[in-house]
C-alpha cells in the first residue's frame, strides 16, 4: 500500500470504529480490513464499483456505503 492509501486506510478504520461503537457491534461487522484495504487502494466512488469489492453486499452498501464513498471521495 502507498503512503497515500495507508492514510486513507486509517480514516476508513476511524469511520468504522466510530460505526460500531454508535450500533454496539466489533468493527469487523461493519467491514473487515481486507475490505477497507480494498477501499484504500481501488477507491470505489459509485454503487457498483463498491459492490464489486468482497465483504460488500447490498446489505452493507445500503447501511454503510455512502459514508465510506464520500471518506474515499475526499481522500
Amino acid at each position: 500500500m502507498s503512503v497515500e492509501d495507508e492514510k486513507l486506510f486509517q480514516t476508513l478504520r476511524a469511520l468504522r470504529l466510530s460505526i460500531s461503537k454508535e450500533q454496539g457491534v466489533a468493527p469487523y461487522v461493519v467491514f473487515p480490513d481486507t475490505t477497507l484495504i480494498a477501499f484504500a487502494t481501488i477507491r470505489p466512488t459509485t454503487e457498483r464499483d463498491m459492490l464489486s469489492i468482497s465483504g460488500v453486499g447490498a446489505t452493507k452498501f445500503a447501511r454503510y456505503g455512502e459514508q465510506f464513498m464520500e471518506i474515499i471521495s475526499e481522500g
